[in-house]
């Protein structure tokens, strides 16, 4: 089962964290909690929708601690250490994904992984209400805000 899921797991890890090192840890960690809580799993729900659901508030948490070193190291040094030099040369899919993704960072965490499970992981609404634990109104409404501020950001750059 691992070997069938693995990729899909890690592939939604590092585009939310965008760090593959973090990316493989929350994976790794996301495993570890589906053996020690496997007794869980009734399968009312698909297999993957239970990984993904762990990998996603194992995301969330990462994301919370980022942000709280960030602040941390921010009032140690009195200014903000993201600056990130824009490269708006290219036009090939690569470059086009990569703004996107680093657009998608500007996201609050609900609509940025509405986002990357609707666009990127090309899932159904329904599978990523029951990832997420949202409504499916919710659902949409995020996916509808992520959007729009995403067309937004990547106008100001050019894309």
């Amino acid at each position: 089962m691992v070997n069938k899921t693995r990729e899909g797991a890690y592939s939604l890890a590092c585009r939310f964290l965008r760090d593959p090192e973090e990316a493989s840890d929350a994976v790794q960690e996301a495993y570890i909690r589906v053996w020690h809580h496997r007794r869980r799993f009734d399968g009312r729900v698909l297999f993957t929708t239970w990984l993904y659901r762990i990998v996603v508030n194992l995301c969330y948490d990462q994301l919370k601690s980022r942000r709280r070193r960030r602040r941390a190291m921010e009032g140690l040094m009195h200014e903000s250490a993201d600056t990130h030099p824009e490269d708006d040369t290219g036009t090939d899919e690569p470059e086009i994904l990569e703004k996107v993704m680093r657009a998608c960072q500007a996201l609050p965490p609900k609509q940025r992984m509405v986002f990357i499970l609707r666009d990127l992981q090309d899932l159904e609404m329904e599978e990523i209400g029951k990832i997420t634990g949202l409504k499916m109104g919710a659902v949409k409404s995020n996916l509808y805000y992520a959007r729009k501020a995403l067309f937004r950001i990547l106008n100001k750059l050019g894309s």
